[in-house]
C-alpha cells in the first residue's frame, strides 16, 4: 500500500534554530505515524496518534506548547476530516491538552 505521510507544526515566528528543531519534530512525527500505518492502523488512528505527538511538544502551538491568550488563558482546538468518519472539531478548550482526544471522541459517537 501506497501513502504519503505529511504534518506541519503550524504557524508563527522562528529562527533558523527553532526551524531546524520544527523540522526534526516533523520528521519524527511522521516516522511514527509511517510505522503506525505499516502495522495496518487506519488513517484516522494514525491522524489522532500523529496530533498527539506534536500536542505533547512544547515546540507546537498545539496541546502542551499552545500560546497564552490575551486574556491570559489556553485554549486549544483540534478537528479530523476523514473520508471514513467526516468532518469533526472542537475549538475553544480550555485546559484540554489533547484536544484531537475530544475529536476522536466525538468521531466515534456520530
Amino acid at each position: 500500500m501506497s501513502y504519503i505521510v505529511a504534518t506541519h507544526t503550524g504557524a508563527g515566528n522562528s529562527s533558523e534554530t527553532s526551524t531546524a528543531s520544527f523540522k526534526e519534530l516533523c520528521t519524527e512525527v511522521c516516522n511514527a505515524a509511517a510505522e503506525l500505518l505499516t502495522q495496518g492502523q487506519s488513517a484516522d488512528a494514525v491522524a489522532i496518534a500523529a496530533t498527539h505527538l506534536l500536542e505533547d511538544s512544547p515546540l507546537t502551538n498545539a496541546g502542551l506548547g499552545s500560546s497564552i491568550t490575551q486574556d491570559k488563558k489556553i485554549r486549544t482546538e483540534a478537528s479530523l476530516c476523514s473520508t471514513i468518519s467526516g468532518f469533526h472539531c472542537a475549538g475553544d478548550l480550555e485546559n484540554v491538552r489533547h484536544p484531537i482526544r475530544v475529536v476522536e471522541m466525538m468521531a466515534k459517537e456520530t
